[in-house]
C-alpha cells in the first residue's frame, strides 16, 4: 500500500514527547510521523512537549505544553488533552503511542504498564526489595496509571494494539486484538571504511586498548538492565587476563562507579553517560549488552543488530526472539546469575565464535526496514474495505 494507490489521508499521532535527536521511543516515534507523511498523508502529531528547537518538520505538530513535565499529573492531563483532540478533529486515523490514550491502533513501545510493574516485583530480593514491592502496591500513581492504560484500551476506538514479540504479548493477556509487526530501523551504518576509522579514533580517544574485545551497555536504570550482574561478571573474566573492555552508556551514577573500583574493574569500564553519539559507540564496539530484567521492544537490540553487532541479551526483552530464532548472539536465561553471563562474554571472546554470530547479526538488518514497517501500520491504520 503505498501513497500512489491509496488516496492521502488524515492521521494524528499522540506521543507524550517528540524529540528526534533522542533514542529510543522518540526516534521512532518521529521516523514513523515522517514517512507517513512521506507517502502523502496529512500527519500531526500530538504531543505533550516538544522541544522548541524542533521545527521544519514534514508533518505538523501540535504541543499541549511548552515546558517539559514528568509525572502523574503530566501523564493524565496529556491523555484528556489528547482525547480532546480527537473528538474536536477530524482525522481519518489516530495512532496512539502510549497505552494511556486511546487510537485506531496504539502501538505499545514501552509494554503494558501492569506487565512492567510485575516484572519490577520478580527482580526484586531481599527486605528491600519486599519494601519496595509493599510501597508499589500501595502507591496511588501505580494505581491511576493501570486505571488509564485499562480505560484507553477498553475504548472502542481501539481497533489493533501493535507489540513487538512473543514477550511483549505477555502484558495483554491474549487480546484478539494483539497484532506482531517486527522493529523497524531507521538509521544509517556507515560504509567499512568509516566505521573501520571511527572504530580506531573512538577506543584511542577512551584509552581503550585496539585488540580488546569491547562490550557495549545501555540502560536508562542500571538496576533494571543489571549493571551489577555485569561488573560482577568483568570481575571474573578480567581475572583470567581477557582483554576486554566494556563502554556504559545512559544513566550511570555515583553508586555504580564507586562499585566499579570496589571491584577492582574501574579501569576495564568507561562509563560515558547519556550520549547521543551511540551509533558511534556501535562502530567502535564488538557486541552489544542488554541483560535486563525487563525491556519489552529491546530497541537498543535491534539497533545494534542493524550495525551488524551480535548480542548478549536476557530472555526478558522483545529482542530476544529474534535473537534466538536468527542465532544472532546469545540469550541468558537469568539477569542475575553472574556465571551464565560470564560464559557468554567469554564466548563473545572467542573471534570465531564472534564472527558467526556476527554474520547472522548482518542477515537480520534486512529485516528491520523502516518502510517496511511504516507499510504495516499504514495497512493497519487504513485497512481495505
Amino acid at each position: 500500500m503505498s501513497a500512489d494507490t491509496k488516496q492521502p489521508r488524515k492521521v494524528a499521532i499522540f506521543t507524550e514527547y517528540l524529540d528526534p535527536r533522542a533514542r529510543g521511543s522518540n526516534r521512532h516515534v518521529y521516523e514513523v510521523a515522517k514517512g507517513l507523511a512521506q507517502r502523502g498523508h496529512h500527519v500531526t502529531v500530538l504531543a505533550g512537549y516538544v522541544p522548541a528547537a524542533i521545527k521544519d518538520q514534514p508533518f505538523e505538530i501540535v504541543r499541549r505544553s511548552k515546558r517539559k513535565h514528568f509525572g502523574l499529573a503530566s501523564a493524565y492531563l496529556h491523555a484528556r488533552w489528547a482525547k480532546d483532540q480527537v473528538n474536536s478533529n477530524t482525522f481519518d486515523a489516530v495512532l496512539s503511542m502510549t497505552p494511556n490514550a486511546p487510537g485506531h491502533v496504539v502501538q505499545v513501545l514501552g509494554g503494558a504498564y501492569t506487565h512492567h510493574l510485575q516484572r519490577m516485583r520478580q527482580s526484586r530480593r531481599g527486605l528491600a526489595g519486599l519494601l519496595r514491592n509493599a510501597v508499589q502496591w500501595c502507591s496511588l500513581k501505580h494505581r491511576v496509571y493501570r486505571s488509564m492504560e485499562r480505560s484507553a484500551l477498553r475504548s472502542p476506538l481501539v481497533r489493533k494494539i501493535v507489540v513487538h514479540g512473543r514477550y511483549d504479548e505477555a502484558g495483554f493477556k491474549n487480546d484478539t486484538r494483539l497484532t506482531v509487526l517486527t522493529m523497524g530501523i531507521a538509521q544509517e551504518r556507515p560504509p567499512a571504511p568509516q566505521r573501520i576509522e571511527l572504530r580506531r579514533v573512538i577506543r584511542a580517544a577512551l584509552n581503550i586498548p585496539q585488540e580488546a574485545t569491547v562490550f557495549l551497555y545501555a540502560g536508562i536504570t542500571p538496576t533494571r538492565h543489571a549493571l551489577a550482574t555485569l561488573l560482577n561478571a568483568v570481575q571474573r573474566i578480567a581475572v583470567n587476563a581477557r582483554p576486554i573492555h566494556v563502554i556504559l552508556a545512559g544513566c550511570v551514577k555515583y553508586p555504580q562507579q564507586r562499585m566499579a573500583a570496589d571491584l577492582g574493574v574501574r579501569g576495564c569500564v568507561t562509563f560515558v553517560g547519556f550520549t547521543r553519539g551511540i551509533d558511534e559507540l556501535f562502530c567502535a564496539s564488538d557486541v552489544a549488552l542488554l541483560p535486563t530484567y525487563h525491556d519489552p521492544v529491546g530497541r537498543f537490540g535491534f539497533e545494534a543488530m542493524a550495525f551488524g553487532l551480535p548480542l548478549i541479551v536476557s530472555r526478558h526483552t522483545g529482542v530476544a526472539e529474534t535473537v534466538e530464532r536468527e542465532e544472532a548472539g546469545i540469550v541468558i536465561h537469568n539477569p542475575d546469575d553472574v556465571e551464565e553471563l560470564v560464559k557468554a562474554m567469554s564466548a563473545m571472546c572467542d573471534v570465531d565464535q564472534r564472527a558467526h554470530y556476527a554474520a547472522s547479526a548482518q542477515l537480520v538488518r534486512s529485516s528491520l526496514s523502516m518502510d517496511r514497517h511504516i507499510e504495516d501500520l499504514e495497512k493497519l491504520l487504513f485497512p481495505d474495505p
